[in-house]
């Protein structure tokens, strides 16, 4: 299922269920948009924000470019604005600023990267 798909389970009898977190480059455009979704409204899921997302996250994007497509690359630095250019949170935790420093440097070396580029 992508990422950010909204989603319930529903079984017949009384069960367990336990998800989790997979990240593939062709899905972190939509992995950035869900989290983005999720700071602003965070009563619409009950899932949490933990400081282990933002540090999975910011580790991705430190090689991102250099192991995803170059079309992977540019969908996932067309998300960036969405951190980017949001107001400073107060009292933010570290592991976001982390992330943020993160998508900063790889938007700053996806821009030097497709800045060569035709339009």
């Amino acid at each position: 299922m992508p990422p950010s798909c909204p989603h319930a389970v529903f079984t017949p009898d009384d069960s367990l269920v336990v998800g989790g977190h997979f990240y593939t480059s062709a899905h972190l455009p939509s992995t950035l948009e869900g989290l983005s979704l999720l700071e602003e409204k965070q009563g619409i899921s009950n899932e949490s924000l933990e400081d282990s997302h933002y540090m999975t996250l910011a580790q991705i994007l430190d090689s991102y470019d250099t192991v995803a497509t170059p079309e992977e690359v540019k969908r996932a630095w067309a998300t960036c604005y969405l951190f980017l250019d949001s107001p400073t949170k107060p009292q933010l935790p570290e592991s976001r600023t982390i992330f943020i420093n993160s998508l900063k440097d790889f938007n700053k070396r996806a821009a030097e990267s497709f800045s060569q580029e035709p339009e």
